[in-house]
């Protein structure tokens, strides 16, 4: 087999899975080149590092930048713009769209400069528009029907900036919350008020000055409420099985849900084992991604096994729960 071939196609197979990841720049489907947002994004994760400027971080953002791939949005709103990390991986894929649009919000005039300036220098300011002020105001004149919405500044605003979006909200809407896993006690009555929709907390590890695990809450409007990660309750998914809705990247293996008390959900959320876990019907259900040694069949050269990724699922009754 001719060698240059074989060389090209394993780079356009690297730069594919680059793509599909979110984390390499590539033309739009107009062909506009977006090759100047990803130097512009490393170094702003650089300056809010350097200068304690918080902001998401490379594992939440690129799950962030799926989710707004996924939903292919029209309108999207994003509260706490800070100087505009999060809003590039959410303009970028606008822009990657051809169409959508994001409108920012920001507390700090000379943040927001920042921001417009970042923007600018990435190619992306068509897509975007910065308003400067409190977004528990500027949130009730915003227009609908919106269609993602990214909350990410003070715990105590999460609320009042969903009480004022709801009605806007468009059937499906996504609704993404940050830092559920720090703040989760400042922001109960948000929580409560989301997680009567279809309402799941994904759980990150990170590598940020300020914080080493963190959590998303990841609500969808008006849709109707489906079986845990995807899958039904009462069966296992396993190799070769279809679950394209499945909430948990890569799952190869999924037990059953199993049953759990809530002392052990408190003690594995504890230990930083849970990977998603979602709130319905007075129940806590929650994964726990693992990796188990599978034997294979005996074979001449001796016993062979080799490692398989398993989602184990588990409910736990919340104490306040008859």
């Amino acid at each position: 087999m001719n060698t240059t071939l074989c060389a090209a196609s394993f780079v356009l197979a690297v730069m594919a899975l680059a793509v599909e990841a979110g984390g390499a720049d590539t033309p739009t489907q107009q062909g506009k080149p977006l090759s100047r947002v990803q130097p512009v994004i490393d170094e702003v994760e650089k300056y809010c590092i350097e200068k304690s400027v918080y902001m998401i971080g490379r594992k939440k953002a690129e799950r962030l930048a799926e989710l707004v791939r996924e939903k292919k949005p029209e309108n999207v709103v994003e509260c706490g713009t800070a100087v505009g990390y999060s809003g590039l991986w959410i303009a970028r894929e606008l822009k990657r769209a051809g169409k959508g649009h994001l409108v920012t919000m920001e507390i700090s005039p000379e943040r927001a400069k920042q921001a417009e300036a970042n923007f600018r220098k990435a190619g992306l300011d068509e897509f975007v528009t910065v308003k400067v002020g409190d977004a528990r105001k500027l949130t009730k004149d915003i227009k609908g029907p919106i269609d993602f919405a990214f909350i990410d500044c003070g715990y105590s605003n999460y609320h009042p900036i969903f009480v004022n979006l709801q009605d806007k909200l468009s059937e499906g809407a996504v609704v993404v919350a940050d830092n559920v896993g720090i703040g989760a006690g400042g922001m109960k009555n948000y929580l409560d008020a989301v997680r009567k929709h279809d309402s799941r907390t994904e759980s990150f590890q990170l590598d940020l000055p300020w914080a080493k695990r963190d959590a998303m809450e990841i609500t969808t409007i008006g849709k109707k409420r489906g079986a845990f990660l995807g899958w039904p309750e009462d069966k296992k998914r396993t190799v070769g099985d279809k679950n394209p809705e499945s909430a948990v990247a890569d799952v190869d293996n999924m037990t059953p849900v199993q049953s759990s008390t809530y002392e052990q959900y408190l003690e594995r959320k504890r230990q930083g084992r849970i990977t998603v876990e979602s709130f319905r019907d007075g129940y806590v259900y929650y994964a726990i991604k693992s990796r188990r040694d599978v034997p294979f069949p005996p074979s001449e050269g001796g016993p062979v096994s080799a490692w398989v990724y398993v989602t184990e699922r588990y409910k736990a009754k919340l104490p306040d729960s008859k």
